[in-house]
């Protein structure tokens, strides 16, 4: 559900992120899943557009405009009404109040803050998806979460909240344990066994350089994995 692919991604990365790309190089590409979801007419296709709006919001919160945020935001109430539908009550109402926090927060120039109620949101929004309907599993979306939330967590590195970082890398492992079984590539498993390793050393250290570098390397992950997993009538 990527909306930027793997080169601008790569353009965006710190320099510390530039030696480690050589484990991926050649695996990722962008939009297997966004394309699919495209072209569902369910209550999938309008969580997962969902789903990106917020992915979106939380991945450029550091630099986002006025104008970018009400793009954005407004792509999100045009669809609220068929997300609603899809979600139960209790869903329905993590989600309010998460679009209300990012809003809020938006308006307050709290930007870690909505970044974090924003990719809240894309985690209410991914696991209501129909799971036997998703060309990948939910965990690989999960993942991509992870990266995002702890990156959010991380804020500027000087007030980094490490115990919600802490549990934040213990779920990624879960997350990557339940999928590990199904990613046939060595490289990509290798690299994102890596990664996992990373979090735990730069957590233990409190090191938000090193965490800031395992996080973005689990973002590119997520690309490969996704394409990796999307059979190839879904591409």
């Amino acid at each position: 559900m990527r909306n930027a692919c793997l080169a601008s991604r790569r353009q965006s990365l710190p320099r510390r992120v530039a030696p480690a790309l050589f484990l991926v190089a050649g695996i990722a590409t962008c939009g297997a899943p966004a394309a699919w979801a495209a072209s569902r007419p369910d209550g999938n296709a309008a969580l997962l557009a969902g789903a990106e709006v917020f992915e979106n919001i939380t991945e450029s919160a550091p630099t986002l405009d006025q104008a970018g945020f009400s793009r954005l935001y407004q792509g999100y109430r045009r669809s609220a009404a068929a997300i609603d539908a899809a979600l139960t009550p209790a869903r329905r109402r993590e989600l309010l109040t998460n679009a209300a926090g990012v809003e809020r927060h938006w308006k307050a120039g709290e930007r870690h803050a909505m970044a974090l109620d924003a990719v809240e949101a894309y985690r209410t929004l991914v696991t209501a998806v129909d799971r036997k309907a998703m060309p990948v599993p939910v965990e690989v979306s999960l993942l991509d979460y992870a990266g995002f939330r702890l990156n959010a967590l991380l804020g500027d590195g000087k007030s980094a909240n490490w115990p919600a970082i802490r549990r934040t890398t213990t779920e990624a492992h879960g997350f990557w344990k339940s999928i590990q079984s199904r990613v046939k590539d060595p490289v990509l498993v290798d690299a994102m066994v890596r990664t996992l390793k990373a979090f735990d050393t730069a957590t233990t250290k409190r090191d938000p350089q090193l965490l800031a570098y395992a996080a973005d390397m689990d973002l590119i992950l997520v690309d490969g994995l996704e394409t990796h997993l999307t059979p190839a009538s879904g591409r």
